[in-house]
């Protein structure tokens, strides 16, 4: 069980050993211990809406910080919500403040927003931050201020100091929260010089580590010689709503700044004259759309710098509409793997996959290659895709729509739980696109492949179906009850990407899925129980957080039955969605449109 202790600073009191010593003190030290306990409660549990606490882990802050509510009950009881996780989630734990060096508030059960950032199971399980450290934070505290308006600590460990501040009455909590992630958004540009009056400095924006988001500017004041290192300034900081806080004053050419609002298009302190800005290119492209059919749209493009990179998206008008030119921007180039993936010059090329008469809109979008960040405005065109074939079989059809799926039971507490599929056509009367499959966070916001068979049921398969932003590949892998040489479940087996699950109509809009039966290498049987999502990276499998309301680890078990609601689909994949914190950056939904990448 993990502790979080806070050591409220007390002044060190000795005694002497001098019998004639006068007694400086009127009050014996269990006296003032009570009543520093009693201070500690009352400045913890003053603040009736809770602390907004600006976080940093790690002691050299490679992370910068991270915005965390907290507030304390009279009953003992801690709740906890951050910006890593969905803004919407809390956790309660137990806390309770007791004499020791001083009076120390431990947290006595274990919280899974409060010490994501110190486990190191965060690292071990989820391959966020180091393999035995995760993110390396703090889990003592020692209070150095605690006023009603502000609240000082000390990492006692890593020797950051966290300040927090109590929240306005009447905000709510996931608002709030929502409020910080949509402003991340905005301003999370591809930075790279820092301007103070008129001189400019190189800049370069750590965005991500270890498989997390990170927030530190890096600013080189002086290149490096044939004789001198370069010097470089660190400067880690945390969003706020409007712009950006650094952890401690940042001061260039004898220029102090603290704090810095976003404009729009840079962050800057105008008052001081200092600037941080994102690289820009005067690449101009052009799009149009020569052909369509009922899932794939052929483009071409052409760009007036032949050496300058860019991407190429396609998004659902309705994915996109409302969004403003920035957001589409980052989200855009959330979706982006790898430099490998951005062209150059005058091309030609194929969006497949798309969903049957529906409007799309294809960008192009300037990239710098080193960053992955955008370099210019959006380009784009317009079309309508077209309507399905007319011969589809009767067979293959029926499959086609929204499916409620209803698991026997699940591997942990024995529920059994509903979810949402909706199937679509891939490749007429041979394959489906089925997307909200599993448990997983990202269960809406990919697509798995369901192989139609001539007797009217599908397989679902072991398989890859992305590539996530911490450079694993999102597999589909299965998961078994022993039929023979063993008991209760298992799973991770490899199937060489076989058939884990067969889909088969019972009557016109219900159906059944069931496992297929295996032989094990080391003896005895199985029978398949479910396919989930996996972040396969570096010859290890890591756990993806689950969906509300379903609980992680504890994965759905089949046989199971299906009801189909509609034959529409399409609903789940407008939903604007987040690809695996990107570099795991959050632990949740985000806002992010999910887009179709170009062949």
């Amino acid at each position: 069980m993990k502790r979080l202790l806070i050591l409220l600073g007390l002044p060190l009191v000795l005694s002497s050993c001098l019998l004639n010593e006068e007694d400086k003190f009127p009050k014996s030290a269990t006296e003032r211990m009570n009543e520093a306990i009693e201070q500690a409660e009352n400045v913890l549990q003053g603040a009736v809406n809770g602390w907004r606490v600006e976080l940093y882990p790690e002691k050299s802050r490679i992370y910068g910080g991270y915005t965390m509510f907290l507030k304390f009950s009279s009953d003992g009881k801690v709740t906890a919500a951050s910006e890593n996780f969905d803004p919407a989630q809390t956790d309660e734990s137990y806390y309770s403040v007791e004499p020791d060096n001083g009076p120390m508030l431990t947290f006595n059960t274990y919280n899974e927003i409060i010490h994501f950032y110190s486990d190191a199971g965060t690292g071990a399980n989820q391959g966020i931050g180091t393999a035995n450290g995760g993110l390396e934070g703090d889990s003592d505290f020692i209070v150095m201020e605690a006023t009603p308006e502000c609240v000082k600590l000390k990492g006692r460990k890593s020797g950051n100091y966290i300040r927090m501040y109590p929240l306005d009455e009447g905000v709510n909590w996931a608002d709030e929260l929502q409020a910080y992630v949509d402003a991340e958004t905005e301003m999370l540009l591809g930075y790279t010089s820092c301007i103070v009056g008129d001189t400019t400095y190189p800049l370069e924006f750590q965005s991500a580590l270890n498989n997390f988001t990170s927030r530190v500017f890096r600013i080189t004041l002086k290149e490096a010689t044939e004789t001198e290192s370069a010097e470089v300034l660190s400067a880690p900081f945390i969003w706020t709503k409007s712009g950006a806080k650094f952890y401690e004053p940042l001061t260039i050419d004898g220029v102090t700044v603290e704090e810095l609002s976003f404009s729009g298009e840079y962050l800057e302190n105008a008052e001081k004259n200092v600037r941080i800005t994102p690289k820009y290119s005067d690449n101009q492209l052009t799009v149009n759309i020569t052909e369509t059919t009922y899932n794939s749209l052929k483009y071409e493009i052409t760009a007036t710098d032949p050496d300058d990179p860019y991407i190429v998206r396609a998004f659902r008008k309705s994915e996109i509409e409302g969004m403003s030119d920035t957001q589409l921007r980052k989200s855009i180039c959330e979706t982006i793997a790898s430099a490998n993936e951005l062209k150059k010059g005058d091309m030609t090329g194929t969006l497949s996959d798309l969903y049957d008469e529906t409007e799309y809109v294809v960008v192009g979008l300037g990239i710098d290659p080193s960053t992955l960040n955008y370099t210019t405005k959006v380009f784009s065109a317009e079309k309508t895709t077209s309507a399905l074939p007319a011969d589809m079989q009767d067979a293959y059809r029926q499959w086609i729509g929204t499916w409620t799926v209803t698991s026997a039971s699940s591997e942990v507490s024995g529920t059994s739980y509903d979810f949402v599929i909706e199937i679509r056509p891939r490749e007429i009367n041979s394959t489906y696109l089925i997307r909200g499959w599993g448990y997983t966070y990202l269960k809406n916001d990919y697509e798995c492949e369901a192989k139609f068979k001539a007797d009217g049921t599908f397989d679902i398969h072991h398989q890859i179906c992305g590539t996530l932003s911490t450079g694993g590949q999102l597999t589909l892998f299965p998961r078994f009850v022993y039929t023979k040489g063993g008991s209760g479940y298992g799973g991770l087996i490899s199937l060489g990407y076989g058939e884990a699950l067969q889909a088969s109509s019972s009557e016109d809009g219900k159906g059944a899925i069931y496992g297929y039966n295996y032989g094990l290498s080391g003896g005895g049987s199985c029978t398949i129980t479910s396919l989930d999502y996996w972040d396969v990276r570096n010859g290890s499998n890591y756990y993806i957080q689950a969906m509300s309301p379903y609980v992680y680890k504890d994965f759905f078990a089949g046989p199971y039955t299906m009801v189909r609601t509609s034959t529409e689909y399409g609903v789940l994949g407008t939903r604007t969605s987040q690809s695996a914190p990107a570099a795991v950056q959050r632990l949740s939904t985000g806002n992010k449109a999910a887009a179709i990448r170009a062949e």
